[in-house]
């Protein structure tokens, strides 16, 4: 793919995907790399495509990686209200994973993207779950300044 064929490759994974009709967790490791490796070259559009193709197919902490990178898509698209909804997939699929980093960085990210949408009641309650439950110092200390900055004003 450094000759930027990304075209072709979402065309040989919907092929192979229409054939097996399952994902196993090396494929999907792959194909998550292929899409931040065309977000990071300003495809966010291949991205997207890429992890809608595997979204019916993941589940469980596959779900949650696969939702955050899309949240990923839209916000870097800045599509942030279906960035913030996305992060929140990924924060509350596979609830019985127990709490992990990508959970936590989703809620910071949903929050962050929420208030750029201006949904600040929805921004707010993100920010105040984490200083529940987040003990990372750089997440304690975001939250608390986009609290400080959202003051009161809804």
């Amino acid at each position: 793919l450094a000759a930027g064929a990304y075209d072709a490759a979402v065309d040989l994974l919907k092929q192979g995907l229409a054939n097996t009709g399952s994902l196993t967790a090396g494929m999907f490791k792959a194909i998550d790399s292929l899409a931040l490796e065309a977000l990071g070259s300003g495809r966010a559009d291949v991205a997207q495509l890429l992890l809608e193709i595997v979204l019916p197919l993941t589940e469980g902490l596959e779900l949650r990686a696969a939702y955050f990178a899309l949240g990923q898509t839209y916000s870097a698209r800045g599509q942030a209200a279906t960035a913030a909804f996305n992060f929140m997939r990924s924060a509350l699929a596979a609830p019985t994973a127990g709490m992990d980093s990508l959970l936590l960085q989703a809620r910071l990210q949903a929050g962050l993207n929420f208030a750029r949408a201006r949904y600040h009641r929805d921004a707010r309650a993100q920010f105040e779950w984490l200083l529940v439950h987040s003990r990372d110092a750089t997440q304690l200390e975001i939250a608390r300044r986009e609290l400080t900055r959202l003051g009161r004003v809804d």
